[in-house]
């Protein structure tokens, strides 16, 4: 790949030109203040998302805020992706760059793989060294930053940027912007509140040419992704193995018959994912559907309007929600898997969700602070309920660590829930309650009622075949790969995950607590935890000849029963 050099010019911001003769040292480029292009190579700050395009072809990935996008589908905001560079597109306009290969340098011949102290000699010392995720490094002048390695102290990536303020939101109107938590109405709330319907994600199925194959090392969870695709044109009677590893939805549009495999049926797939499985819905036709008890969610935007949980939805806020206005698939299904109608464990519980990004939009960074006023919002709200109709779980498909900024802020607010008698099921739910729970795989054609169907998720499948540890056997094993849940694309549309995540996992918890709290209102967190775990089920798993334990497997069934008999 050839090699492009670039130079840095400070002016409002950092400044990229093309290859120049000029010594790259942040003092001396400070007195340059007439630039005629923002550039790397052939690309400048605000160069137009269908001119890089044009020079680089199709992108490797597209994504913001942990939601993957396609070129005829994309948001305000997002990052698109190619080999050694990627950009940050605003309103299609390049706002900045990240550089994280070596094929573009500075004049001086900086780049990728150098040692900090000649980042320091090149560019002065008027730099802050943070650290963020546990990751260390250099900024300056609010435009320029260097991640550096934690170890050999070398150049892992550069980022060049403009903040926020420099290309500026005042076009949004105000009607699009989310409220902020100072900006909710006081005083009482008279439900259900629904501040706002964020629009469908909809798009139009678009012709895939060959079909993806999986890789079990790969850590991407969605490659075999057939969601709205057009495969019409496409021969797959031997691309079963690869078709077992697919995700969906009611938009994907197949070829015949005589072009699929004769052992792949993806309507009986797709039916097989809507169930919770584990007897759930033999609960359900006993009356035990979660009736009265109130679940929140925080989450992303929200389709509000999807058949799922329509009638159930008691209230919807957004804190802060200046990017993608429309709704969020990740949204749609975790709300669906928690309280959903026909696929949810906890089909007549009533939701109450607060959408968010947790992210700063000015540093351009992610934040827990805001996760941590949507919890605030919450207790607020509790406060309104009635005493014996409290919110009794807040499922929040996140976890958090003390190297993230807002930390602090979102411990402190987890604990108020846990002191106000809520559930926070999330992936910190041992920091907050000391609770342990991992996921489990499924195969799409399995019975989801049988305990036998399933086994490791596919993320940490891997290492648990192969002796790798894994969390000790007062760990809730929960149902999370092979899952069909509300889709954000239509009212009455669904998408099947192959793959799931704790995203998928944690409002499954939410949803048999929500159970739990139907049958015995006076059950606490702890003690709901203990029963889950004395009740579970152990299976044995046989792998080349060797006997392996895997559970407890939570067994909704049998811990409703348990609470009965109290």
């Amino acid at each position: 790949m050839k090699r492009v050099t670039v130079v840095l010019l400070t002016i409002v911001g950092i400044l990229i030109v093309g290859s120049h003769n000029i010594q790259a040292n942040q003092r001396e480029l400070a007195e340059n203040t007439i630039v005629p292009g923002v550039r790397v190579g052939d690309f400048s700050l605000g160069m137009s998302k269908d001119e890089v395009l044009k020079k680089l072809g199709e992108p490797k990935a597209i994504n913001f805020a942990g939601e993957h996008f396609r070129l005829n589908d994309l948001p305000k905001r997002y990052y698109i992706h190619f080999d050694d560079i990627s950009f940050y597109i605003v309103d299609g306009a390049i706002q900045g760059m990240v550089v994280h290969g070596p094929s573009y340098q500075f004049a001086d011949g900086l780049g990728m793989g150098d040692p900090e102290e000649k980042i320091k000699q090149s560019f002065g010392k008027d730099y802050q060294l943070k650290e963020t995720e546990g990751k260390d490094y250099l900024t300056y002048d609010e435009g320029l930053e260097f991640e550096i390695h934690k170890k050999n102290r070398t150049v892992m990536e550069i980022s060049i940027y403009r903040t926020m303020s420099d290309h500026g939101d005042s076009d949004t109107p105000n009607s699009d912007k989310a409220k902020m938590l100072s900006e909710q109405s006081p005083g009482p709330i008279t439900f259900p509140k629904i501040d706002r319907k964020p629009k469908p994600d909809e798009e139009r199925p678009w012709e895939l040419k060959t079909l993806p194959k999986y890789d079990p090392d790969s850590g991407n969870p969605s490659q075999v992704d057939l969601r709205c695709r057009d495969l019409t044109k496409l021969d797959l009677r031997n691309s079963i193995e690869n078709l077992m590893y697919a995700d969906f939805d009611d938009r994907t549009v197949w070829p015949a018959p005589n072009q699929m495999p004769s052992d792949f049926n993806w309507q009986k797939i797709m039916e097989l994912g809507k169930n919770p499985g584990l007897g759930v819905r033999s609960l359900h036709k006993k009356g035990i559907t979660g009736r009265g008890v109130r679940v929140a969610i925080l989450d992303q935007p929200l389709l509000v309007d999807h058949q799922e949980y329509v009638e159930r939805l008691r209230l919807y806020e957004e804190i802060d929600l200046q990017g993608r206005t429309r709704s969020s698939g990740h949204g749609a299904a975790v709300a669906s898997i928690a309280v959903g109608k026909t696929v949810g464990i906890a089909p007549e519980a009533e939701l109450y969700y607060i959408a968010q990004w947790n992210i700063d939009w000015d540093k351009r960074t992610g934040t827990l602070r805001i996760l941590a006023q949507g919890i605030h919002r919450m207790l607020e709200i509790n406060e309104q309920l009635p005493k014996e109709n409290k919110i009794r779980v807040i499922s929040i498909s996140k976890g958090w660590s003390p190297s993230e900024i807002g930390y602090k802020e979102i411990t402190e607010a987890a604990k108020k829930a846990k002191e106000a008698g809520m559930l926070v099921i999330c992936s910190s739910i041992d920091e907050v309650h000391g609770f342990e729970f991992h996921g489990l795989g499924r195969h799409p054609l399995a019975s989801p009622n049988l305990f036998e169907s399933y086994e490791p998720g596919l993320f940490w499948a891997k290492g648990f075949y192969y002796g790798v540890p894994w969390p000790d056997f007062d760990t809730l094993l929960v149902p999370m790969d092979s899952r069909t849940t509300a889709n954000s694309t239509g009212s009455d549309e669904y998408v099947f995950y192959r793959i799931g995540g704790f995203s998928w996992a944690i409002p499954y918890i939410a949803g048999v607590y929500a159970l739990a709290v139907q049958v015995d209102p006076a059950i606490t967190p702890e003690r709901f935890w203990a029963l889950a775990v004395q009740t579970g089920r152990t299976i044995e798993l046989n792998y080349n000849g060797k006997i392996m334990p895997l559970g407890p497997i939570i067994n909704p069934v049998a811990l409703i029963s348990t609470l009965q008999k109290k």
